[in-house]
């Protein structure tokens, strides 16, 4: 009966159960013994037992109920710990969107930081003509200063010509008797001229002779350019200037100089890309032409000429060419692939040709 009462009490039951239990199988072992001599402590005849158990039972109820009223908190604290967790979650996805205002933000920074550097390089071209300007202003004071001058020394030729009015009044006397003179060497004069015409006859045939082997030089000398220049085509003639296309040599980047140097080879010139006046890309290693007429864009004059007005990136004559461009950031100015390119990142190759923009006089 002992390991019948152990067993049952070796079960998964709760700690009120239990006890309920072992009351119950007391009970029950006071009943089947029939008698209560060995079972005195245990059995009802014991009142002090009985109290103990009555007292046991109310204290494991009054255990049931904390437990019962542990329960309710817990499950109240898990019911506002399922509310915190929502908060958390609509808190997370509120930073997740800052997260991306943030991202989209930055790109905006960047992007005005490129805006900034932009900005930067045309402040600093502004600076270079604002320097320019002060250069010609300084220029334009000396020139004001030489008229100023210039206008002192006129006046005072002019009190010197009021001085010597009345010497050539007094002279013109002696001009009336050398007048008469005159008339009689002016024949002598008429009959040379006469004979001058003859030989001016004479040299407008030569002359006409001269003009033809002038022009046959020039057809050889273009040709010479051809052979010398491995290839220079001309473009574009106006007047006594020729403007060429000459190859690059390979393995030449074009960096500032390199389209210089190619025209000197053929004892050519680059093209200046403005006026004398105001066109800061200009120096000593070119020259200025009509053509020269556009400071900020590179062979616009040629490509309107040769293109149907068209700019430079849209016409297939200048695929290649550069010009020349002194101080530019870039390096010498081109055309590839039908669009503007710094020459500094590029190199005449076999194939993938550069060209010079040449121009020279005949």
């Amino acid at each position: 009966k002992l390991i019948l009462l152990d067993s049952l009490l070796q079960e998964n039951h709760s700690a009120l159960e239990k006890m309920k239990l072992t009351l119950f199988l007391i009970g029950t072992l006071c009943v089947l013994s029939g008698t209560a001599e060995d079972f005195d402590i245990i059995c009802t005849s014991n009142p002090v037992m009985e109290a103990r158990m009555v007292s046991v039972e109310g204290k494991l109820e009054g255990i049931e109920e904390l437990l019962k009223q542990l329960v309710v908190a817990v499950k109240e604290k898990n019911e506002e710990l399922d509310e915190k967790l929502d908060e958390l979650k609509h808190s997370t996805k509120t930073v997740q969107k800052m997260v991306k205002e943030l991202d989209e933000k930055q790109n905006i920074l960047v992007d005005i930081e490129g805006k900034m550097d932009e900005q930067k390089h045309i402040t600093k071209t502004v600076e270079d003509k604002v320097n320019l300007i002060d250069r010609k202003t300084d220029e334009l004071k000396q020139i004001t200063k030489t008229v100023e001058n210039t206008v002192l020394k006129i006046d005072e030729k002019t009190n010197e010509l009021i001085n010597t009015s009345s010497e050539v009044k007094e002279k013109n006397t002696n001009v009336d008797d050398k007048m008469d003179d005159l008339k009689h060497s002016t024949n002598k004069v008429e009959e040379k001229v006469n004979k001058l015409d003859i030989k001016m006859d004479e040299l407008s045939n030569t002359t006409e002779t001269v003009q033809g082997m002038v022009k046959e030089l020039d057809t050889k000398q273009d040709i010479l350019v051809n052979i010398a220049g491995g290839g220079a085509t001309e473009v574009y003639r106006s007047g006594n200037l020729r403007y060429y296309k000459v190859p690059v040599s390979f393995g030449i980047t074009m960096k500032e100089g390199a389209v210089a140097d190619t025209c000197q080879q053929l004892r050519m010139m680059a093209v200046c890309l403005g006026p004398d006046d105001g066109c800061s890309f200009n120096s000593d290693r070119c020259t200025v032409t009509p053509l020269s007429s556009n400071c900020g864009n590179p062979m616009d004059p040629l490509s309107t000429l040769l293109c149907n007005g068209n700019q430079p990136n849209k016409c297939p004559q200048l695929e290649g060419m550069f010009a020349y461009m002194k101080g530019w950031v870039g390096s010498e100015y081109g055309f590839v692939g039908s669009s503007d390119v710094q020459g500094k990142n590029h190199m005449s190759q076999a194939d993938t040709p550069l060209y010079a923009y040449c121009v020279r006089s005949v």
